[in-house]
C-alpha cells in the first residue's frame, strides 16, 4: 500500500480475561439452565452442548446458545477424539432471547473441522464465547474464524496443537477475523495459528481485536501462488492491526520461541492501522518473518522487555505510511529495546531519502522517522537505521545537563558522500515544554558533539546540516535557566501543598 495522503504487558491480558470471566459469573448467575459437559468419549451429544442434535455435515455444532429452548444457554464440550465435520461450529451464540455461553475444549487426540466458520461470542453484547485448544486440531475447511461479533466477546487460547482457518486454500483464502463487530482475543503460548487469509485485528469500527504471541508459530499461510486468478488476492495475504476498529498485536520473542512467519507462494503484509478511523498497535520483540510490506500509520513499539532485544522488521519489502500523522503515531524503542526496520536504497547523486516513511512523501511526520539529504552521493548502497531505547548498554550516556529523548544508528554500504543534512522528527510530547532547545548530537566514538540545528515546532522537525559521520545521533534539549528556575519553582510550590 503506497502513501495516500489521506502498547505488552500483562495488564492488557488480565483485563480481557477478567472482562470475560466478570460476564460469565454475572449473567451465568441468573440461568436456569446449568451448565453442562460432555466428551466425545460419553457418545451424547444432544442436551443443548450441540444445537440441532449431533454435529455433522448438515447441522451446526452450537456450545451454549439462546436460540432454541433445547439449548444449554451455558455449555461446554470437550473434544478428544475425531469426531464428524460440522456445518459450522460456533460457541456461545446469543439471540433476541438472551445471551449465551459456550466452552469449546480441543485436547490432545481431538480432530473438528467447521466446513465453513468457526465462531466465538456472538450476536449480543453479552454472549461470551472461549475456545480452548491444547492439542489435537480444529479446522475451518474454508471461510475461516470469527472472535467476537455483534458485540459479541470471543477468545482462543491456544497452547499446544493446531488451529487452521481455513484447510481448502485452492478454492479460499479465508479469514481470520478478531474482534470483528465486537472484542476478540487470541492468547498463544505454544501450538501453531495457521491463516492463509488476512488476519484482521478490530475488523469494524465496533471491534476490538488483541494477538498476544507468547510461544508457539503464527504462520501466514498458503500453498498456492493464486490459484484463482483473482486481482485482489494478494490483498488478502497479511495482517491488519487495526482495521476498522481498535487492534494490538503483542509479540514476545525474547527467548526466541514464539515465531511469526510466511509460507506459500505469496509475500504477506503487515499494516498497522489500515484506516483513519482505526487503531493500531504493534508491541515487542522477535522476529517478523513477513516479506510484503510494511504499512506503519499506528505505533510500532520496539519491546526489549527489560533485557537487550530487538524487534526486526528488517525482512519487509518496504515500509510505507497511508495516513498523515495528526497525533503520537510512529515508531518507538522502551525497556532496552531497538527497532530494524529494512535498509532504504540509495542511489548516485544529490537526492533525499526516508526512513520510517514512504520514499515519496516530501514531509516526514511519523514519530522517530527521519530523512537524509545527501551531497555528492558518489555510488548506489544501502541506508540503515536502528532505533535504540534510551536505557540500552550500547546508548552512551548524555552529556552533563542534557537530556535525551531518541537514539538513531545511521549507517550507509556501498556508497560515500560529502556530507549530509539529517531531520527527525521528534516526540512533541516527551520534548513538551523544552521544543525551543531541542537539539541534535552526534556520537564520535568518544563523546556526544553538538551539531548546529535548527527547529520546526509547527512540524515538529530538528534538522542538522552539513553533517559529515554517521553513528549514534540523539534528539536532545537543556533546559534555559529560566525554564529551570520555573520548575524549581512549581516542585517548591507543590511539596508546601503537601506539607500543608
Amino acid at each position: 500500500m503506497l502513501k495516500g495522503k489521506s502498547e505488552r504487558n500483562g495488564a492488557i491480558r488480565w483485563v480481557a480475561i477478567c472482562l470475560v470471566l466478570v460476564g460469565l459469573v454475572t449473567i451465568g448467575a441468573g440461568q436456569a439452565v446449568a451448565a453442562t459437559h460432555r466428551t466425545t468419549a460419553t457418545g451424547n451429544w444432544t442436551d443443548g452442548n450441540w444445537d440441532n442434535g449431533s454435529p455433522d455435515a448438515t447441522n451446526a455444532g452450537i456450545v451454549g446458545s439462546t436460540v432454541t429452548p433445547t439449548a444449554a444457554v451455558t455449555a461446554e464440550v470437550t473434544v478428544d477424539s475425531s469426531v464428524p465435520d460440522s456445518l459450522v461450529v460456533q460457541a456461545g451464540k446469543g439471540s433476541a432471547n438472551g445471551d449465551a455461553h459456550g466452552t469449546l475444549n480441543v485436547v490432545s487426540g481431538g480432530s473438528l473441522t467447521s466446513i465453513y466458520t468457526i465462531y466465538a461470542g456472538r450476536f449480543t453484547s453479552g454472549s461470551t464465547g472461549i475456545i480452548n485448544v491444547s492439542g489435537g486440531t480444529l479446522s475451518s475447511e474454508s471461510e475461516g474464524m470469527i472472535l467476537g461479533q455483534t458485540g459479541g466477546t470471543g477468545t482462543l487460547n491456544l497452547s499446544d496443537g493446531l488451529v487452521r482457518t481455513s484447510e481448502d486454500t485452492d478454492t479460499y483464502v479465508g479469514r481470520t477475523y478478531i474482534g470483528d463487530t465486537g472484542t476478540g482475543s487470541v492468547y498463544q503460548t505454544g501450538g501453531e495459528l495457521s491463516s492463509p487469509g488476512t488476519i484482521h485485528l478490530g475488523n469494524d469500527i465496533t471491534g476490538t481485536g488483541l494477538y498476544d504471541l507468547q510461544l508457539g508459530t503464527l504462520t501466514m499461510s498458503c500453498s498456492e501462488i493464486n490459484p484463482s486468478g483473482e486481482a485482489w488476492y494478494t490483498d488478502y495475504q497479511g495482517i491488519r492491526v487495526g482495521d476498522g476498529g481498535s487492534g494490538t498485536f503483542l509479540l514476545n520473542s525474547t527467548g526466541g520461541n514464539a515465531i511469526l512467519r510466511q509460507t506459500g507462494g505469496v509475500n504477506k503484509y503487515l499494516s498497522v492501522r489500515e484506516t483513519e478511523d482505526a487503531t493500531g498497535l504493534f508491541q515487542g520483540a522477535g522476529h517478523v518473518g513477513l516479506y510484503h510490506y510494511l504499512q506503519n500509520s499506528g505505533k510500532v513499539v520496539a519491546d526489549g522487555y527489560g533485557t537487550s532485544n530487538a524487534l526486526n522488521m528488517s525482512y519487509f519489502g518496504l515500509v510505507t505510511n497511508a495516513i498523515e500523522n495528526d497525533a503520537d503515531n510512529g515508531w518507538y524503542a522502551q525497556n532496552q529495546g531497538q527497532l530494524l526496520l529494512p535498509g532504504v536504497a540509495v542511489a548516485a547523486g544529490e537526492s533525499s531519502y526516508n526512513w520510517g516513511e514512504s520514499q515519496d512523501d516530501t514531509a516526514i511526520d511519523l514519530v522517530n522517522s527521519l530523512s537524509v539529504d545527501f551531497t555528492n552521493l558518489d555510488g548506489s548502497g544501502s541506508l540503515s537505521a536502528t532505533l535504540l531505547a534510551l536505557d540500552r548498554d550500547d546508548v552512551a550516556a548524555a552529556p552533563a545537563g542534557v537530556t535525551f529523548i531518541s537514539c538513531h544508528d545511521l549507517s550507509l554500504v556501498d556508497a560515500t558522500y560529502d556530507s549530509f543534512d539529517l531531520t527527525v522528527r521528534y516526540d512533541d510530547a516527551t520534548a513538551a515544554g523544552f521544543e525551543g532547545q531541542l537539539g541534535l548530537y552526534h556520537w564520535n566514538g568518544s563523546s556526544w558533539d553538538a551539531l548546529g540545528t535548527t527547529v520546526d515546532q509547527t512540524s515538529n522537525l530538528v534538522t542538522a546540516t552539513g553533517v559529515t559521520g554517521m553513528s549514534d545521533f540523539a534528539v536532545g534539549y537543556v533546559p534555559e535557566p529560566a525554564t529551570l528556575a520555573i520548575i524549581g519553582l512549581g516542585a517548591c510550590l507543590s511539596l508546601r501543598r503537601r506539607q500543608n
